[in-house]
């Protein structure tokens, strides 16, 4: 039951199973969309509570030139996707650990999500996760690469009800239809809207490199166990509330990932199997191709391209 169509997802020698596909559709698919027997066609809107995490690395961008002008295109590109992934593993450990669900990447940024019902204990879960992973990459050195260049993250936090958007739905391939007539799409999207991500926007804006920064709505959840100083610059006043974060005191929060809000979304699928065409549609395109081709090897290489930013 959890084996994902060959002829939807293309041929390939072993066809994806709902543990496959999961790692790669965030936590508020699964839980909305994944008991699903059929699409529902955009828009769909619905709320939850959660704490939201932005998490800035600076450096690689200087990182990039210096690796291209020592190592030439191939070695550079291949090293660099290296230093990036090991970088990156670092910190989605710390996400996992603390409950939160990486829901976008923004070249070497992410967005990361905690969800629940208690938004308490999201905002000390994100709180403290952004604490540990300033932390756990502090000091990070490429010596060992030769290179003299530093990477350093900078965080901002936000928290409130958030709403997420169901905003298109394609069958650009032709797919084949489910048994119940119904058009089976190839890519699915998903975007976040509401007042936490605008608090995330000036959060990042005023932490500098080392720190982390939250809304007022944030660190009034997190009562008199947080520790900061207020946080400013020419366009966000002191009296606006935001907080440097310096320390989080009281008893850790335990978080089990064997009963988070994924893994019970997860089980609920265990039990009540949906067609996992519908599900793995809701992953990145890039994914997309790699679970039809059952081959999750990646070449790396620099490209010259064009971006145009777009803000509705």
């Amino acid at each position: 039951m959890e084996s994902m169509d060959a002829g939807t997802l293309g041929a390939r020698k072993k066809p994806a199973t709902l543990d496959d596909i999961q790692k790669y559709v965030p936590e508020f698919v699964l839980r909305e969309f994944a008991g699903r027997k059929q699409h529902v066609r955009a828009p769909l809107t619905f709320q939850t509570k959660a704490a939201l995490l932005f998490a800035d690395v600076s450096g690689f961008t200087q990182l990039t030139k210096t690796l291209q002008d020592l190592r030439g295109d191939i070695r550079g590109a291949e090293d660099l996707n290296r230093i990036l992934s090991d970088y990156f593993d670092i910190m989605i450990k710390s996400f996992e650990l603390h409950g939160g669900d990486v829901v976008a990447f923004s070249g070497d940024a992410m967005t990361v999500v905690f969800p629940g019902d208690d938004l308490t204990l999201c905002a000390r879960q994100c709180a403290r996760c952004a604490l540990h992973i300033l932390e756990a990459t502090k000091g990070y050195s490429l010596a060992a690469e030769g290179l003299e260049n530093e990477l350093t993250l900078h965080a901002g936090a936000g928290a409130g009800e958030v709403q997420v958007v169901q905003v298109t739905c394609e069958n650009r391939g032709g797919l084949q239809k489910t048994t119940g007539g119904k058009d089976v799409y190839e890519r699915c999207t998903c975007v976040m809207m509401g007042e936490p991500l605008i608090q995330l926007k000036y959060a990042e804006d005023l932490a500098n490199s080392g720190e982390a920064v939250v809304s007022p709505e944030l660190y009034a959840l997190l009562g008199s166990a947080a520790a900061g100083v207020g946080a400013s610059n020419e366009s966000t006043p002191l009296s606006a509330g935001y907080m440097r974060l310096t320390e989080l005191h009281g008893a850790v929060t335990t978080y089990d990932a064997s009963t988070s809000v994924r893994a019970r979304a997860i089980n609920a699928i265990r039990k009540a199997p949906c067609d996992l065409r519908l599900l793995g549609a809701y992953a990145p395109e890039s994914v997309q191709s790699k679970l039809r081709d059952g081959n999750f090897t990646y070449l790396s290489e620099f490209r010259d391209c064009t971006v145009l930013f777009m803000k509705v």
